[in-house]
C-alpha cells in the first residue's frame, strides 16, 4: 500500500504547526492505521484524542434534540400508562414486553432504547434481567427511543 501523504506534504503539515487530532489507542482500521496515519505520526506530530471534546458535546443539546426527547418520554409515559392497565393480577412477563413494546412502536417510536427489564419475585432483583418468560405481580422499567433520542 502506497503512504497517503508524499514527505513534502508530511513536512509541509509538520512546519505549519497544524494540529492532528486522532485516537491512537483504537485505530478504527488497523491496515489503513499502519500504511497512512503511523508515518505521519513517527514523523513527530502529537496527536490530540477528540474523545473529551465529544463527551462534553454530549452535555448541550439543540432544540431538535431536545424535543425528540421530550416526545419519546411522552410517548414512553403512554405506552407505560397502558402496559399497567393490562397488568392486573398474574401476567407472563412476555405479555407485559409485547404490549410495551407495541404502544411504543404504534404511537412513533422506532425501537425500545434497551431491553424491557419486566420481572417479579427474585428475578426483580437482577438489574438487566431479560427473559421476561415467567409469570409475575408486576415491576417494570423500560423506555422508548424515537430517532436516536431517549428521553432520560
Amino acid at each position: 500500500m502506497a503512504p497517503f501523504c508524499s514527505n513534502m506534504t508530511v513536512d509541509k503539515f509538520l512546519n505549519q504547526g497544524t494540529q492532528l487530532w486522532y485516537d491512537t489507542s483504537q485505530p478504527a482500521h488497523s491496515l489503513l492505521h499502519q500504511a497512512h496515519v503511523f508515518p505521519l505520526l513517527e514523523a513527530g506530530p502529537v496527536p490530540r484524542s477528540l474523545k473529551p471534546l465529544v463527551h462534553s458535546l454530549r452535555a448541550i443539546k439543540s432544540p431538535a434534540e431536545v424535543s425528540l426527547m421530550q416526545m419519546a418520554g411522552r410517548i414512553t409515559a403512554q405506552a407505560f400508562r397502558r402496559t399497567m392497565a393490562l397488568s392486573q393480577g398474574d401476567v407472563d412477563e412476555s405479555v407485559l414486553f409485547a404490549k410495551f413494546d407495541f404502544e411504543n412502536r404504534i404511537h412513533g417510536a422506532n425501537f425500545l432504547a434497551y431491553p424491557p427489564v419486566v420481572a417479579g419475585g427474585n428475578r426483580a432483583n437482577t438489574l438487566h434481567y431479560i427473559n421476561n418468560n415467567q409469570i409475575i405481580k408486576v415491576i417494570l422499567t423500560f423506555e422508548a427511543q424515537l430517532n436516536l433520542a431517549c428521553s432520560k
